[in-house]
């Protein structure tokens, strides 16, 4: 369901001055809208790079990147953590490595794909190391298997078992094979195959995994099916009836689909900060990809999942992926998709130092970037067993935006974006409520512009100065009062509010105060000093990560030049 807003004053000149836009936002009072689960949002990581993201085995996790995953959970009591990529298609099992993972030197036969994937050896020890995840962040997982080789599978088989018999309840879905729909291209299967060929591969895939793995399973339906990225569109999927053919109803949980907003492939980034922060270029991809078959997947009773997505593919944009435009994007982008039916969406995380990262790993310490502020945002919008629904409100503006959040059927947010990056904005809000409360609560998502990369709060909490993974100030909800029928709310330009009669208390807790669940408390950084929220421009950045950022955007540039698997 969509509901509408109307600008009742938009960029008006008065004696030569650009004045402030106004816009009356007529909130709904109720939603059809899919509820989402707990696990909403989430990250995606790639195979080959598990040992950095939580060490060689599960003793040794670092403790900061544990507390910016259980930031998430302190919110919605679980998140949805997605292993695989390139490299789940060349992971094979190997218990006579040391560490979870090893990636090997042996390069996987591709063609027309400058992106080099390497084989990896997996052992158990990743399952241990995932559970162990679970047990401090109360993360789900969702896992993917090798489907390479039609004809082969030994590691799917093996994998799979280690994975349903550790993880237990722990794991969400099973892939089987990632983004298929570049098999033909890559030469991992013949010109010819497609479509057909897929579901008839991928059904009896399912139904010989799934007689396998029936003995340690949770549930029946333990898969997610498509995957697909590139070529094929989820529609395409649908008319296929893969979902009926075989007994793939009963084994599927969800179908995942991997989509980034634009990309930096070829060496040449396609889309800039204005395109970021213009709201219906960002909505009008997922708009006509996904509306209609969203529907379809979840009257069948199933979950359509964002597996993977981020700013842009191919490592991300300079001055958009690193900056504040990269949170405001996300929340719009994320919200938007849940109100089309989407039921998870997981912000892709590459390397130590990949530019789009929502954390970054610089000498040895991670830090927060500034799209993880939004990862807290759209959290705090789930909450925690709260069945959230959210609706879109079409303003019919390209910088002014608006959501609608419903907590177990009852109007709880307004969610407003302001993207103008010049002028204030003033919403009249009317609705939602069953009657106009006499006043409201507002927390802000600011920074001092949207060029900013570290000086950025969330209700006046920051991450600058922090070295613990957790926000330092004090909490700052702002109260407005309101009149008869409608309330009132300034954003100035580039800013996010939430606008609700009360704002949902977090209770954050502390990995670092823990021995236990496999955190290195030995390896701890030490305390952030002071309670105050920082404030500077973002000249404040630490030389270590603007220097290792810069050499980072550059080889990001000299790789994407060669890569054609994107969007």
């Amino acid at each position: 369901m969509q509901t509408y807003g109307f600008i009742t004053a938009s960029l008006l000149l008065s004696a030569g001055v650009l004045a402030q836009q106004q816009v009356t936002v007529n909130l709904p009072s109720s939603s059809s809208n899919v509820k989402v689960p707990n696990h909403f949002h989430g990250f995606s990581m790639e195979l080959t790079s598990m040992n950095e993201y939580f060490g060689s085995d599960e003793n040794h996790r670092d403790p900061v990147f544990m507390q910016l995953l259980r930031n998430v959970r302190d919110r919605t009591g679980s998140l949805l953590l997605r292993v695989g990529g390139n490299s789940q298609d060349t992971a094979y099992p190997d218990e006579n490595i040391q560490s979870a993972i090893e990636k090997t030197k042996v390069v996987a036969p591709r063609i027309n794909s400058g992106a080099t994937t390497f084989d990896v050896k997996v052992s158990k020890k990743l399952f241990d190391v995932m559970n162990g995840v679970s047990s401090a962040t109360g993360a789900k997982w969702m896992y993917g298997l090798n489907f390479e080789d039609a004809k082969n599978m030994d590691s799917a088989k093996y994998l799979g078992q280690a994975a349903v018999e550790t993880l237990g309840d722990h794991l969400f879905a099973i892939q089987i094979g990632n983004e298929p729909d570049l098999y033909a291209k890559h030469g991992v299967r013949t010109p010819d195959w497609g479509i057909p060929q897929y579901v008839d591969e991928w059904t009896s895939w399912a139904s010989t995994l799934h007689e396998q793995f029936a003995p340690a399973l949770k549930k029946q339906d333990i898969f997610t099916g498509a995957v697909i990225c590139c070529d094929w569109n989820v529609s395409d999927i649908m008319q296929s009836n893969f979902m009926s053919n075989g007994n793939n109803m009963n084994y599927l949980n969800s179908i995942t689909v991997q989509k980034y907003s634009s990309n930096n492939c070829f060496g040449k980034a396609k889309g800039d900060y204005t395109d970021y922060l213009n709201h219906e270029w960002i909505i009008k991809n997922p708009k006509a990809l996904y509306t209609e078959s969203a529907k379809t997947i979840n009257a069948a009773g199933k979950q359509l999942i964002m597996g993977e997505t981020n700013t842009a593919a191919c490592g991300g944009i300079p001055g958009v992926s690193d900056t504040f435009v990269s949170a405001l994007w996300a929340v719009d982008w994320i919200l938007y998709l849940a109100s089309i039916g989407f039921s998870s969406v997981s912000l892709q995380i590459g390397g130590k130092t990949t530019l789009y990262n929502p954390m970054y790993n610089i000498d040895s310490a991670w830090e927060v970037a500034p799209i993880y502020y939004s990862s807290l945002a759209i959290s705090e919008a789930v909450g925690k067993d709260k069945q959230a629904q959210f609706e879109n409100i079409d303003l019919g503006s390209s910088t002014l935006s608006s959501y609608g959040v419903f907590h177990d059927n009852s109007f709880k947010y307004a969610v407003l974006l302001n993207t103008d990056i010049n002028q204030d904005a003033t919403y009249i809000l009317k609705g939602g409520w069953s009657s106009m409360p006499s006043e409201v609560k507002v927390k802000r998502l600011l920074a001092s512009n949207y060029e900013e990369k570290n000086n950025i709060t969330w209700g006046g909490q920051t991450f600058s100065g922090s070295f613990d993974g957790q926000l330092k100030g004090d909490l700052q909800l702002e109260t407005v009062k309101c009149d008869a029928d409608s309330c009132t709310i300034k954003l100035p330009p580039t800013s996010v509010a939430f606008v609700g009669t009360d704002i949902d208390t977090v209770d954050p807790s502390s990995i670092l105060n823990e021995s236990t669940n496999g955190v290195n408390n030995s390896t701890s950084a030490p305390a952030a000093t002071g309670s105050n929220v920082v404030t500077g421009s973002s000249d404040a950045v630490p030389v270590s990560r603007k220097a290792s950022i810069v050499f980072a955007t550059a080889l990001c540039g000299i790789v994407g030049a060669f890569l054609t698997n994107f969007m």
